[in-house]
């Protein structure tokens, strides 16, 4: 939606936004950082091309570590696709099942003052947690609404009824993993 002046126009689209960038300008500055050769500035200053309010739109922010040798030879025990993809679906159904009432389908759907609602509140705990993290400036209102959504995400994957205080916290991790110590 765009507000102009006087004017606003909608323009409908659902879409998924994946972005990706290198700790630093050389991208060796993970891990140990022994092959980066960036100077703080310059990391600071590559850090800083992602602006908040972009990053603010982004609701998990995950840093993927380089592979070693010892990761190829480890022999995985994580879960198929077909499990995964069964566990997703899974969640969805929950998700759909819950939001029926109010005309949605989806998580990332639900309006913030949707969330008043007692069948969507969160846990008094997770709550509480959630509203420290506002008031401490580590989220925006934005960030609060986006840290319910993807709170309420990890408790249909895990199949409970209400995110609790370990959900939210969860949430809130995945917001601040790259944000360099502060929730975004």
């Amino acid at each position: 939606m765009l507000h102009r002046a006087r004017h606003t126009v909608e323009f409908p689209a659902a879409f998924q936004l994946v972005m990706a960038t290198n700790p630093c300008p050389c991208g060796y500055g993970h891990g140990t950082g022994k092959a980066c050769r960036c100077t703080s500035l310059q990391r600071r200053r590559y850090a800083a091309k992602l602006s908040g309010p972009l990053l603010d739109r982004v609701d998990l922010q995950v840093t993927v570590e380089s592979l070693t040798s010892q990761h190829l030879a480890a022999r995985s025990s994580a879960e198929s696709s077909a499990q995964v993809a069964a566990r997703v679906t899974r969640a969805v159904e929950r998700a759909r099942h819950r939001l029926e009432p109010y005309g949605l389908s989806r998580n990332h759907q639900v309006p913030l003052q949707l969330f008043t609602q007692p069948s969507l509140q969160v846990t008094p705990t997770g709550r509480r947690i959630l509203e420290e993290a506002l008031d401490a400036q580590q989220i925006s209102a934005r960030g609060y609404g986006r840290v319910l959504r993807v709170a309420w995400t990890i408790a249909d994957l895990l199949e409970v009824d209400r995110p609790s205080a370990e959900h939210v916290d969860m949430a809130l991790y995945l917001r601040l993993n790259t944000s360099g110590g502060q929730y975004v």
